[in-house]
């Protein structure tokens, strides 16, 4: 009977690969990106769903879409057959009494259990019943703690298709940027999501946070401009990651522009002006970068600023800026 709905469930709504790779898939699916690093995974969540996969195994790196793939399979399948499937954590799964009756069961955190030999003995043998009545069940731990260890816990391996979720590459964390972005409603140009990809480390959870943050100032950000204001809002996140610090990126284009001193404009002054007026770094960054003090960045700022009424201080300036935008495109 389990069987059978497995099989009307995939009948009914049956996801493809191809829908997921370019982002047409129903249900859960759709807010999946699919990458070389993750598409392996996907495909078997998808015959998980589909019931030609009884016992899934799938492992990955915290904060990069493993549990959201859990939910994803789950709402496909509650889709066609509401309350068939539940998606908990191996411990919270161990707390539960009585007898266990979920149709098909995702199990998320399952190295939780491994740190005590009674919970790991309760959880494999529980496990094991639902192997040996052969009711679907999808198994899932942090790919931080051993692999081989996590694989103990199964009993009848040889019956489990084991799938991985690997951390994006460079080239694939701007997809997930931007899919990230698609799901909040918010519109990157692609020098922002570039440069969220390659300068703000962390995982998915971080690119969430960080673009949550632009979310709460604007929900466009597709004007030329807006790469400046975005370092800035974005700079608790940036300045100093791996040695790349977008005070440098301007302070170089600036002096790269003016050479010296121009017009009667320093660089070291638009500079100032850029980063605090433009980008809106706080004065104490700009003043620790620049080694003045807050009260001197804010009175060359101001010096710029004031004198863009001359017609030669503002091409000046408009050309220093233009470096700098020129440099993110570039990045």
């Amino acid at each position: 009977m389990l069987q059978s709905l497995m099989e009307q469930s995939a009948a009914s709504s049956r996801p493809r690969l191809s829908d997921a790779v370019v982002g047409r898939s129903s249900a859960g699916f759709q807010n999946l990106t699919a990458l070389p690093s993750n598409i392996s995974a996907i495909e078997a969540a998808m015959r998980f769903v589909d019931g030609t996969c009884v016992f899934l195994a799938l492992s990955g790196p915290s904060g990069w879409g493993k549990s959201h793939l859990l939910v994803a399979v789950t709402e496909q399948l509650n889709r066609a057959h509401p309350g068939s499937a539940t998606v908990v954590s191996a411990l919270q799964w161990l707390k539960q009494s009585g007898r266990d009756t979920v149709p098909v069961l995702l199990i998320d955190d399952i190295q939780d259990v491994m740190s005590h030999p009674r919970t790991k003995y309760q959880f494999r043998r529980k496990l094991d019943l639902r192997v040996r009545t052969g009711r679907p069940t999808l198994v899932a731990w942090n790919q931080a703690h051993a692999c081989k260890y996590c694989r103990s816990l199964l009993p009848s391996s040889r019956q489990w298709v084991f799938a991985n979720i690997a951390e994006p590459r460079s080239g694939e964390r701007e997809l997930v940027v931007l899919q990230i972005a698609s799901r909040m409603g918010l519109q990157l140009s692609k020098p922002i999501a570039r440069l969220v990809a390659k300068h703000l480390h962390g995982n998915g959870r971080s690119i969430s946070g960080a673009l949550q943050r632009l979310r709460m100032a604007k929900s466009d950000w597709t004007l030329d401009n807006d790469v400046l204001e975005a370092c800035g809002l974005l700079s608790p996140y940036l300045l100093g990651s791996e040695g790349w610090d977008p005070r440098d990126q301007v302070q170089e284009a600036v002096s790269g522009t003016l050479g010296g001193s121009e017009g009667g404009v320093r660089p070291s002054d638009v500079s100032c002006y850029l980063l605090l007026g433009e980008m809106g770094i706080s004065e104490s960054e700009v003043a620790d970068f620049m080694r003045v003090s807050p009260s001197a960045v804010y009175t060359r700022a101001k010096n710029v600023r004031t004198s863009l009424s001359d017609p030669q201080v503002k091409t000046l300036v408009d050309a220093c800026r233009n470096a700098v935008l020129r440099g993110f495109r570039e990045e």
